[in-house]
């Protein structure tokens, strides 16, 4: 809760400039379904559950928290592996999966958004090395598929920014 009050103060800071997501705990019950509601109204754009907080997206635990998302039409920011993506994207068409990173298990996480409407890659963190894997994702995934995100905040913006200009994709 407080670091969606953080949020939600950057966001008013700067208006029309960040796009929020919620940082869920499904372990706080009503009070995580209360938060989700309250921050939607202010404004946030998507949900962002961890791993840390939750070991599988797939956990019933989970339902509630998943079934709101669609409900209030919010994205998902997944940091886990294609498997619980899949699963998630069938269970819950109207949500938005966008799978983190793009830095591990990307040849699957391409596919599943090739062939799921409802299943996005983020580039964040792909780094140098990433250039390659950039264009066989968009090969793979199509164009439309690919979103540049800030997400991993430990890494200057450049550290993603770069590699995407310098890998040779055409501009939109």
């Amino acid at each position: 809760v407080v670091a969606n009050r953080r949020v939600a103060a950057a966001m008013r800071r700067y208006p029309g400039r960040i796009g929020g997501y919620i940082l869920i705990n499904p372990h706080m019950g009503k009070a995580c379904l209360d938060d989700i509601r309250r921050c939607r109204k202010l404004g946030f754009i998507g949900v962002k559950p961890y791993t840390s907080m939750i070991e599988r997206f797939t956990d019933p635990l989970m339902d509630p928290v998943w079934e709101l998302t669609q409900r209030l039409g919010l994205a998902a920011l997944c940091h886990c592996g294609h498997d619980q993506i899949r699963t998630l994207a069938e269970r819950y068409p109207g949500v938005l999966f966008i799978a983190a990173h793009m830095s591990f298990e990307f040849r699957e996480k391409a596919g599943l958004a090739r062939d799921f409407a409802n299943v996005w890659l983020e580039i964040s963190g792909a780094g140098w090395e990433g250039m390659a894997d950039m264009r066989e994702a968009v090969a793979i995934a199509g164009p439309e598929k690919i979103v540049f995100g800030s997400d991993l905040n430990c890494h200057p913006l450049g550290l993603t920014l770069a590699p995407l200009l310098c890998s040779g994709l055409a501009k939109p």
